[in-house]
C-alpha cells in the first residue's frame, strides 16, 4: 500500500505539468489522481490494521496510546482515532476520501475544505502561452486559515505512513549515509 500511495503521489504531480495528459483530459485528470491519493492514504489505515496480527496491533496501540480490547471493531476504531489525531495529512485525507465518495459525512468540519481554481499557471512557459495553455486548474486543501498544496498533505501523509510502517516492521529502515543531515 505504501508505494501504491508513493505511485499515486507521482501521478498527481505529473499530472499537474502541463501538456502531460492529452487536452481534454488536463482539466479533470489531476482532480481524479489528487482524490486516487486521498483514498489511498486513507485506506492505508485498514491494510495496516487488518494485515497484522495480535503483536503488530499490540504495537500500534504501544505506539499511538491506546489499549486493546477483545472486540477487534473497537481496536480498529482506537487505531483510526490515534492515526487521525497523530497526523493532520492523514486526518485530511480521510475527510477527502469520505467527503467525495459520500458527499455527506455524518462529521463534517468546516476548516477543511478541497477545491479547484481556474488560474494562470506559475511561470507558464512561451509554448503553454501559444497553446492556449497559460491558465489551468490549481489545487488546493483549506485547513483552517492556511491554504496547502495537495501535494505537501500527501507527502506528508506518505511520510506519516512510512515512519509508522518502519517502526513496526512493515518497511524497512531508511539507510541514513554519513552525509545525511537528519
Amino acid at each position: 500500500m505504501l508505494m501504491k500511495l508513493n505511485w499515486e503521489i507521482t501521478q498527481f504531480k505529473n499530472s499537474l505539468v502541463s501538456g502531460e495528459a492529452p487536452a481534454l483530459l488536463e482539466h479533470v485528470l489531476p482532480a481524479y489522481h489528487a482524490y486516487n491519493c486521498a483514498v489511498t492514504a486513507w485506506h492505508c489505515v485498514d491494510w495496516a490494521w487488518r494485515f497484522g496480527d495480535k503483536y503488530i496491533h499490540q504495537a500500534f496501540a504501544d505506539l499511538l496510546g491506546f489499549s486493546l480490547h477483545k472486540d477487534n471493531r473497537t481496536n480498529l476504531r482506537a487505531f483510526v482515532i490515534g492515526v487521525t489525531h497523530n497526523s493532520r495529512a492523514i486526518y485530511i485525507c480521510r475527510l477527502i476520501a469520505n467527503g467525495s465518495k459520500h458527499m455527506k459525512l455524518d462529521r463534517v468540519d468546516p476548516t477543511i475544505r478541497a477545491m479547484s481554481v481556474w488560474a494562470r499557471r506559475e511561470n507558464p512557459s512561451n509554448e503553454d502561452i501559444l497553446s492556449g495553455r497559460e491558465y489551468g486548474t490549481r489545487f488546493y486543501i483549506v485547513d483552517g486559515s492556511d491554504r496547502l498544496a495537495p501535494e505537501e498533505v500527501f507527502d506528508q501523509a506518505f511520510q506519516y505512513w512510512h515512519h509508522l510502517f518502519q517502526q513496526v516492521g512493515y518497511a524497512e529502515p531508511s539507510f541514513v549515509g554519513p552525509d545525511d543531515d537528519t
